[in-house]
C-alpha cells in the first residue's frame, strides 16, 4: 500500500491504524511531498500452535517522495526504522534506508527486505527521518506507534501527511527510573486514525495525579522520576488533550529478608530481619496474608527492619503454611513472601519407659512433652499430661494412676497400659507397659535346718520380701501323715517336733499374700539307740538260772532307757510253754527243765535272749544261751 503525501504545515503530528501490514508516510515543512514507507508482512512459515513463539518476515516500502525543499521533511534523505525487541532474542529489529540518488523532483518507491524476522505480537515501532544520507545528520521527523505484528501479513500501519490533530494519547505500560529523565512515547492520530508524524518539543506533558514521584522538565517536553510507585500523566498537542495514563516509577531499591522461609513449630516464635539498600528509607512492613489471628498467627515486637511470628496453635498431623509479606515503605514494588510452615511437633515421653513392679506395688512415672513452644512458661499446665490405664477386656483389675503418675499395680501377674496424653495436643500420646510379676519371696529360718533326734523341737520362723503381709501357712509335705508334727505358733511362725522315725522331712512356708510363693526347707531326723546284752553267749544246764543285763544308749538326753526282755528259739520262733526258757523283767534267765535231742542225737537246744529298748522297739539286741541235759552248771563264754 502506498499512502500519498497531503498538505503541510509548520509541525508535525502522527495517528496509527493497527492492521496487518505497516505503512510509514513521514511529512515536513514546506511544499512538496514528503517520503512514505509502507511495511509489508508475509508469513515466513516461522512459529507454530500452543505455546510456540511464532516469527514472520517483513518487507518494507519507502516511497520517497518529490524532493522540492532542503528543510524540514521534504529535506529527508534516509530514514532508521526500529522495532523494539522484536527478534528471537527480544532485541531491537533497526535497520536504515536511504533515499535513492537523482531524481529530486519526483516520487520514488522503494522496497527494503527487514534484514530477520519478527515475533508475531506488539511492538513499539519508531521512525526516524535524517537530512543526510545513513541516518546521520540532524533528525527531522519521527513517529512512533504500537504496532501489532500478525502471521498472516494483514497488519497496515500508515504514517499520513497532517491533516489536523484529533487525538493524542501516552502509550501505556511506560517506565521512569527515580532520577532519570525520560521523553514518553505518545501516539496522535488525525481523524481517520492515522498516525501523523511531528518533529520534536511539540507535545506538552503534565503531571496529573502523584506529583511527588514524577516531575516534568524541559518545558514539560520529558519526565523525571522522583520517587516510586507511580504517577498519572496527561500529553496535550494543541488543543487535543489524552486521558491521564499510568506511568511506573521505578527504584534500584533492593529487598532483602531472613529467612527466606522456614519451618517451626505450633506457637513457636520465628525472628524476621529485612534490610534495604539503593534506597533513601529503609523501612518495610510486616504483614500476615489472610491476617492475623489464631488462624495464621501474630506479628510482634514490629520495628522498621524487624518483626517477630508467633505461629498458630496446630495438633495433630495439621500441617500449615502462612505466607508473611515483606514490602518496603519506599518503594512497594520491592516485595517478598516468606513461606512459614507450621507443623504440631509434640511428642510425650514417660520415665521408666517399661517398668516391673510386684503385686500392689506403686511406681512413679514422669511424663514430658517435648517440642513445645518456648513461649509456654515451665509448671504451665499445658506442658502436662494427663494419666489412665487401658482395660484389658478379662473384667479384673488392671491396677490405677493418680493424676501425678502413680500406678499401682493389681494383685495379679500381666502387662498392663498406661497411657500418658498431652494436655497441649490431646492427638499426642504414648503407652507404657508396665509388667506386674510377683515378687514375693519367702525364706525359713534356720536354713539349712540342723540334724534332729526324734522328739527334738524347732523353731521355724519364715520372712515373706516384697509385701506387707508377712502371714504363712505351714505344712510337713513330705513323708505323708507326719502333719501333727508341725504346729504354728504365729502369723509366720511354727515349732517342728521330730517325730520317733528316722528320716528327711520337707516342711513347707506358702505366702498366705501371694498363694503361688513358698519355701521348703529339709529337715533331717536321726536317733540311732543301741542296746548291748551281756553276756553274749551262754552254756548251761536246764533249770539254771543266769542274769543278764541289757545297756541302752543312743537316744535322746532323759529319756527311757529300760529295755523289754523275752526269749525266743534261736530262729525267733515262739516261746510256747516257756520251750525255751523264761525270764524275769530284770534279765533273771531260768533254763527250762527238759530239752530234747538235737539232729547230732545229743540233749542240748539253743534259747535266744533278746533285750529290746523301750524307747525305740526297733533297736535290740540279743544273746544265744545252749541248754544241755544234764548237771553242768553255767558255761560263760
Amino acid at each position: 500500500m502506498q499512502i500519498r503525501a497531503g498538505k503541510s504545515y509548520s509541525w508535525l503530528a502522527a495517528a496509527v491504524l493497527l492492521l496487518g501490514s505497516v505503512a510509514v508516510v513521514p511529512t515536513g515543512c514546506g511544499g512538496g511531498s514528503s517520503p512514505s514507507a509502507t511495511i509489508e508482512g508475509g508469513n515466513n512459515g516461522g512459529g507454530g500452535g500452543g505455546g510456540e513463539t511464532r516469527f514472520a518476515t517483513f518487507r518494507v516500502k519507502v516511497d520517497w517522495g518529490p524532493r522540492t525543499r532542503v528543510v524540514g521533511l521534504s529535506s529527508a534523505l534516509s530514514a532508521r526504522i526500529t522495532m523494539a525487541g522484536a527478534d528471537s532474542n527480544a532485541e531491537d529489529i533497526t535497520w536504515v534506508v536511504n533515499r535513492p540518488d537523482g531524481q529530486a523532483g519526483v516520487s520514488i518507491p522503494v522496497v527494503y527486505d527487514t534484514p530477520r524476522q519478527a515475533k508475531v505480537g506488539s511492538h513499539l515501532l519508531t521512525v526516524k527521518f535524517y537530512g543526510t544520507t545513513d541516518a546521520t545528520g540532524p533528525e527531522v521527523g519521527f513517529a512512533q506507534a504500537s504496532a501489532t505484528v500478525v502471521a498472516d501479513g494483514s497488519l497496515t500501519v500508515t504514517i499520513s501527511t497532517y491533516t489536523g490533530i484529533q487525538t493524542v494519547a501516552v502509550v501505556p505500560n511506560q517506565s521512569v527510573e527515580v532520577g532519570e529523565t525520560k521523553d514518553l512515547t505518545f501516539e496522535a492520530r488525525n481523524a481517520k486514525g492515522e498516525l501523523v508524524p511531528l518533529t520534536h518539543g511539540s507535545a506538552l506533558f503534565t503531571v496529573s495525579a502523584n506529583p511527588a514521584n514524577l516531575e516534568t522538565v524541559d518545558n514539560g517536553s520529558s519526565v523525571r522520576g522522583k520517587r516510586p510507585i507511580e504517577a498519572f500523566v496527561t500529553v496535550k498537542v494543541d488543543s487535543a488533550v489524552s486521558k491521564a495514563e499510568r506511568v511506573a516509577v521505578t527504584s534500584r531499591t533492593e529487598l532483602s529478608v531472613s529467612p527466606l522461609d522456614a519451618a517451626i513449630g505450633s506457637e513457636f516464635p520465628l525472628d524476621l530481619s529485612a534490610s534495604i539498600v539503593n534506597a533513601p528509607e529503609t523501612d518495610v512492613t510486616f504483614a500476615i496474608k489472610g491476617g492475623a489471628g489464631s488462624a495464621n498467627g501474630t506479628l510482634e515486637s514490629v520495628t522498621g527492619t524487624s518483626a517477630t511470628y508467633v505461629a498458630p496453635k496446630v495438633t495433630g498431623d495439621t500441617v500449615k503454611t502462612v505466607e508473611i509479606e515483606v514490602v518496603s515503605k519506599y518503594d512497594s514494588t520491592k516485595r517478598t513472601t516468606v513461606p512459614v510452615t507450621v507443623n504440631a511437633p509434640a511428642t510425650v515421653t514417660v520415665t521408666p519407659a517399661a517398668p516391673t513392679i510386684s503385686f500392689d506395688e506403686s511406681v512413679s512415672l514422669a511424663a514430658v512433652v517435648n517440642n513445645l513452644s518456648p513461649r509456654i512458661p515451665s509448671g504451665d499446665a499445658r506442658r502436662g499430661v494427663t494419666w489412665k490405664v487401658l482395660t484389658d477386656g478379662s473384667g479384673q483389675s488392671v491396677g490405677k494412676i493418680t493424676k501425678d503418675g502413680i500406678y499401682t499395680a493389681p494383685k495379679r501377674e500381666g502387662t498392663f497400659t498406661v497411657v500418658a496424653t498431652s494436655v497441649y495436643d490431646t492427638t499426642k500420646s504414648i503407652e507404657v507397659p508396665v509388667t506386674v510379676e510377683s515378687a514375693v519371696a519367702v525364706t525359713v529360718d534356720p536354713n539349712p535346718a540342723p540334724v534332729l533326734e526324734w522328739e527334738q523341737a524347732l523353731n521355724l520362723s519364715a520372712t515373706v520380701a516384697r509385701t506387707t503381709v508377712q502371714n504363712v501357712t505351714w505344712t510337713v509335705v513330705s513323708p505323708a501323715g507326719f502333719s501333727s508334727a508341725l504346729v504354728s505358733t504365729g502369723p509366720s511362725t511354727a515349732r517342728f517336733t521330730a517325730p520317733k522315725r528316722n528320716g528327711t522331712y520337707l516342711v513347707r512356708a506358702t505366702s498366705v499374700y501371694d498363694t503361688r510363693r513358698s519355701f521348703t526347707l529339709s529337715i533331717d531326723v536321726q536317733t540311732n539307740v543301741v542296746v548291748k546284752v551281756t553276756p553274749e553267749v551262754v552254756k548251761m544246764s536246764v533249770k539254771a538260772s543266769k542274769q543278764f543285763t541289757a545297756a541302752v544308749s543312743g537316744q535322746p538326753a532323759g529319756k527311757d532307757a529300760t529295755v523289754t526282755w523275752t526269749v525266743t528259739g534261736p530262729n525267733g520262733e515262739a516261746n510256747t510253754g516257756n520251750k525255751y526258757g523264761t525270764i524275769t523283767g530284770s534279765g533273771l534267765f531260768t533254763a527250762p527243765a527238759t530239752v530234747a535231742k538235737n539232729a547230732l542225737g545229743k540233749l542240748e537246744q539253743v534259747s535266744r535272749i533278746v533285750a529290746t529298748s523301750n524307747y525305740d522297739t526297733a533297736s535290740s539286741s540279743a544273746a544265744t544261751v545252749t541248754v544241755v541235759g544234764g548237771s553242768i552248771g553255767v558255761d560263760v563264754n
